[in-house]
C-alpha cells in the first residue's frame, strides 16, 4: 500500500498551493469589504472554538496518523484500529458539543450569531477522517477534495460577502466549507477498511497513549491561539486583527516546507517501528536540506518585501502589520524546524520529550504575553515576540531531545549551505526596490529574487545537491526493498 513519496509530496504540495493561493485572493478583498475590527471579532470567536476543537479531537490525530501508518499493509488490524479512533473521536465530540452549548448560551452574548453558526465547525470535527489518509499516505484523495472546496468557497465569498454587516455570512461560508471538506472523505474510506465487527473494537484501547498526545496539544493551543484570546480581552478585536492578518501570511508560507515535513512522517513512524537508525538519520538530513533550502530565503524576502507589500495586499489602516511581519518572518525558520523535530519525536513514539518542549514554550508564551501586551501595552507586537520566543524554546527544547541521531553539525552546515544564496537574493530584492514602485516593484522583486536564489543554487548544484541526490537514490532502494522483504532491524538500538 506503499505510495511513492514524490507523487504525495507533489499532491500535498499541491493542495497546499491552493491553500495558499485562496487567501491571497481573497484577503485583499475581505480586508477592504469587513476591515480590521470585523477581520479581529472572527479570529477572536474562532480562537475560542478552536478550545473546543481542541477537546474533541484529543490526541487521536497524532496518534493515527503514527499507527495507521506502521500498520497500512495490514488491512484488517488498521480497519480495526480506524473505526476505534472513530468511536473514541465520535464520544469526545459528543461531549463536547454539550460542552460548547453551555458555553453559547451563558457566555459572551456579543458574539452570540458568531458563536451560532461555529456549531457547524464544531461537528466537522467528528466526521474529520484526514488522519487516515495520511497515516495510509495517500494524500490524493484529500488534496482534490479539500482544494475543491477551498476552490468553491472562495467564489461564494466573492459572490456574497460584499459589505461589514456580512460577517456573519463569511463566517458561515468557512464553517460550511470545513463540514463538507470533512464529509466527502468518507465515500473513499468504506473502500479501504471493513466492518471486523463490534466484539473486536475496543474504543478506549488506546486511551493511554491518545491522551499523552493530549497534552501537548493544550500546549500547543495555547500558544497558538491564546495569543488572540488575550489580545482581544486586554486590548480590543483591532489589534486582534492586525495580529490575525500577520499570522495568515507567515503561517500560509509556512505551508510550503510543511508540505514535505507531513509527506515524509509516516515513513518516519515505520522507519522507528523497525529500529532502523540509518533510515532515521537520512530522512532527518533530508528533511533539513528541504527545511533550510525553502525557509531562509522565505525569511529575509518577507523582511524586505513587507514595506509595500503590506499596503498593497491589506489595502489603507493595516500599516502596523508591516512591523509586525517582519518580526514574525523569524518563524519561517524556527517553526520548520520545530514541526520537523516535533514530528521525529512523535513517530518515535517519545511523546514526553515533545510535551517538555511545548509545555515550556506555552508558560515561556503565557507570561511574555501578559508582560508586552498587558505591562507594556505592545498589543499585537508584543505578541508576536510571545509567539516567536515560544517556538524558538520550544525548537531548541526538540533539538536538544533528538541530538542523538541529529547532531547540531549538519543543521550548522544546512544554513551555511544557504546562506550566501539567500545574500545574494536579498540584495537583488533591495536593488529592485529601490528602481521601482508599488505592485512592480513587489512582483519584480519576488520574480528578481527567486531567479538570482535559483541560478546560484544551479551553479553550484554539484556541491550543494550531491549529497542530497545520492540520499535520495539510497531512500529510494530503500523503500523498494522493504516492500519485497521484511525490514531488517539494526542492531539492538531502540530510539
Amino acid at each position: 500500500m506503499k505510495k511513492s513519496m514524490g507523487i504525495n509530496y507533489i499532491y500535498n504540495l499541491l493542495y497546499q498551493i491552493v491553500t495558499i493561493m485562496v487567501p491571497l485572493i481573497t484577503t485583499p478583498y475581505i480586508s477592504r469589504v469587513l476591515g480590521a475590527t470585523a477581520i479581529g471579532d472572527y479570529s477572536y470567536t474562532f480562537g475560542i472554538v478552536s478550545y473546543f476543537g481542541l477537546a474533541a479531537a484529543t490526541g487521536t490525530v497524532y496518534f493515527a496518523q503514527r499507527e495507521i501508518a506502521v500498520r497500512q499493509n495490514d488491512k484488517k488490524q488498521r480497519s480495526i484500529l480506524f473505526w476505534e479512533i472513530f468511536f473514541f473521536r465520535a464520544l469526545s465530540g459528543i461531549l463536547v458539543l454539550a460542552a460548547y452549548t453551555v458555553f453559547f448560551l451563558n457566555f459572551m452574548p456579543r458574539y452570540r450569531t458568531l458563536f451560532a453558526i461555529q456549531y457547524l465547525t464544531v461537528f466537522s470535527w467528528s466526521g474529520d477522517i484526514t488522519w487516515y489518509f495520511h497515516g495510509t499516505e495517500n494524500f490524493k484523495i484529500t488534496a482534490i477534495k479539500n482544494s475543491a472546496v477551498k476552490l468553491a468557497g472562495t467564489v461564494l465569498i466573492f459572490l456574497f460577502v460584499n459589505k461589514t454587516d456580512d460577517l456573519w455570512l463569511y463566517t458561515l461560508i468557512l464553517a460550511a466549507a470545513m463540514l463538507l471538506g470533512n464529509l466527502t472523505m468518507w465515500p473513499y474510506v468504506f473502500r479501504e477498511v471493513l466492518w471486523p465487527g463490534i466484539h473486536q473494537i475496543h474504543m478506549f484501547r488506546n486511551t493511554r497513549e491518545i491522551m499523552g498526545l493530549f497534552v501537548p496539544l493544550i500546549s500547543i493551543q495555547l500558544y497558538t491561539v491564546l495569543d488572540k484570546t488575550m489580545l482581544g480581552s486586554l486590548c480590543n478585536t483591532t489589534e486582534v486583527g492586525y495580529y490575525s492578518q500577520t499570522e495568515k501570511i507567515v503561517r500560509l508560507a509556512l505551508m510550503l516546507p510543511s508540505a514535505f515535513i507531513t509527506v515524509v512522517t509516516p515513513r518516519i513512524a515505520v522507519a522507528c517501528r523497525n529500529h532502523e537508525t540509518d533510515q532515521i538519520e537520512a530522512y532527518y538530513k533530508k528533511t533539513l536540506n528541504a527545511v533550510c533550502l525553502l525557509a531562509m530565503p522565505m525569511t529575509a524576502g518577507c523582511i524586505l518585501v513587507s514595506n509595500e507589500f503590506v499596503p498593497l495586499f491589506f489595502g489603507k489602516g493595516y500599516e502596523p502589520v508591516i512591523g509586525l511581519m517582519q518580526a514574525e518572518s523569524l518563524l519561517f525558520i524556527i517553526l520548520s524546524l520545530g514541526q520537523m523535530t516535533g514530528n521525529f519525536l512523535i513517530a518515535m513514539n517519545r511523546q514526553r520529550d515533545y510535551t517538555v518542549a511545548v509545555t515550556l514554550a506555552a508558560a515561556v508564551n503565557v507570561v511574555l504575553n501578559v508582560v508586552f501586551v498587558r505591562g507594556l501595552g505592545m498589543g499585537a507586537m508584543g505578541a508576536v515576540i510571545a509567539s516567536v520566543a515560544a517556538e524558538s524554546v520550544s525548537t531548541i527544547r526538540q533539538l536538544h531531545a533528538v541530538r542523538g541521531f541529529a547532531r547540531y553539525r549538519p543543521i550548522i552546515r544546512a544554513f551555511a549551505r544557504y546562506l550566501l544564496p539567500t545574500g545574494a537574493m536579498a540584495m537583488a530584492v533591495a536593488a529592485v526596490q529601490r528602481s521601482l514602485d508599488g505592485a512592480f516593484s513587489v512582483i519584480a522583486s519576488v520574480l528578481a529574487g527567486t531567479a538570482v536564489y535559483g541560478i546560484i543554487l544551479a551553479a553550484w548544484g554539484n556541491s550543494i545537491y550531491r549529497k542530497a541526490k545520492k540520499t535520495d537514490l539510497s531512500l529510494i532502494s530503500a523503500e523498494k526493498s522493504s516492500i519485497i522483504d521484511p525490514p531488517i532491524k539494526r542492531g539492538d538500538k531502540h530510539l
